[in-house]
């Protein structure tokens, strides 16, 4: 399938970045440099450019020099990208992307999405004059504006479409600001069919603690409230997901291994993953409580080896865990279990523990798991005590 776009069309100049750098997460202004020292594109201004990109990418984090962080929106789309493989070209006044239907239709939706977060602003214009409200002569962030009535701040969340689950979220930034000025937020909300029927003001208090720097919301219309979505979760676990299935290096890839490697965005991902393998159980014991399990790694995180690797990680209580880590209990090839001659063994409640625990790793090991398990043993396991 073949389909020509608009060289002009920013989305497109994304794609083609992405696809060129092997890397699914990206900053704003490092796209606008590669095209502009690259020569690929003429980018007439530079900061209409970067600002635009927002629109094909969710927010994940900001960057320690304050600039985004994002991740470019589409499941078959980063599947493509994260190997180069999109089937993007550029002609002399226009983009041509050869591949299958699902990669076209991504782009369709995406493109059609800015239109409708478009669409948002002028909403949003109803809704202050609707209120009354006047313009503050300072920003919340970037160009985020804040607006007051009498004593109070109000201010509008971002709006955009998640095309691939078919939701309307809402975007608010976690800033300092936000907290000093306590706004409350304005939600305009839509129909299933995009036309606005009334706004929604939520105080940050009801919203909850907003724990990440980039927080998504939507609207549940049966139940008539607005709740908090796990976005940046469900995205890494998706990206997390590909790189584990085509073996995907990222030691090059600078930006994609600045989130992966944070683990405030991927401990929660990856431990989901690692307990649905694991069917929500410790591999030695019987303990299901998803308050006492742990996604262990093999290979210590510190190694910077194998952080996002499912074969690196093992679901285990806390108690096997910290035996685990600190290399009294360790597996041969086999998975059975080693135990260390160190006398913490002798400690009634731990030999009980242990007397009912499996001898032997309740797990399907390939040969990639199998060198990780060899590592710990050769390497971590306390073999005399």
């Amino acid at each position: 399938m073949e389909k020509n776009y608009d060289g002009s069309n920013v989305l497109l100049r994304l794609l083609y970045f992405c696809n060129q750098q092997k890397e699914v997460y990206f900053k704003r202004a490092d796209v606008t440099e590669y095209l502009i020292n690259s020569k690929i594109f003429e980018i007439p201004n530079k900061q209409g450019f970067d600002g635009n990109l927002s629109y094909f990418g969710y927010d994940i984090k900001r960057d320690i020099d304050s600039d985004r962080i994002l991740l470019l929106r589409g499941k078959h789309l980063n599947d493509k990208c994260l190997l180069g493989k999109l089937n993007i070209t550029k002609d002399i006044n226009q983009i041509i992307v050869s591949d299958d239907k699902e990669i076209i239709k991504e782009i369709d939706l995406l493109i059609a999405n800015k239109t409708y977060e478009a669409k948002a602003f002028s909403i949003k214009k109803e809704i202050i004059k609707k209120y009354d409200l006047i313009e503050c002569d300072f920003r919340i962030y970037g160009n985020k504006k804040l607006y007051k009535e009498s004593n109070k701040y109000y201010m509008f969340p971002g709006v955009l479409y998640d095309c691939i689950n078919d939701l309307l979220l809402y975007e608010i930034v976690n800033t300092e600001n936000i907290k000093y000025y306590n706004p409350d937020i304005i939600f305009p909300l839509y129909n299933y069919g995009g036309k606005y029927f009334k706004d929604k003001i939520i105080s940050l208090q009801e919203l909850g603690e907003l724990t990440t720097d980039f927080s998504y919301f939507t609207y549940r219309n049966n139940e008539d409230m607005i709740s908090e979505i796990e976005l940046q979760n469900r995205s890494n676990e998706e990206i997390i997901k590909l790189i584990n299935k085509r073996r995907y290096n990222i030691i090059n890839k600078e930006t994609t291994k600045k989130i992966l490697n944070s683990v405030r965005l991927n401990a929660s991902a990856l431990r989901a993953l690692a307990f649905n393998r694991d069917k929500y159980k410790c591999l030695l014991c019987e303990i299901q409580d998803e308050k006492l399990l742990v996604c262990s790694h093999i290979k210590p995180w510190k190694t910077n080896d194998g952080r996002l690797d499912f074969d690196n990680v093992l679901t285990l209580c806390t108690l096997h865990d910290a035996l685990f880590d600190k290399g009294y209990i360790s597996f041969d090839v086999n998975g059975n279990v080693q135990y260390s001659n160190d006398d913490i063994f002798s400690d009634k409640g731990i030999a009980a523990f242990i007397k009912n625990s499996r001898n032997v790793l309740n797990i399907d090991m390939n040969d990639n798991m199998k060198n990780y398990i060899k590592f710990h043993l050769d390497n971590i396991f306390r073999k005399e005590g």
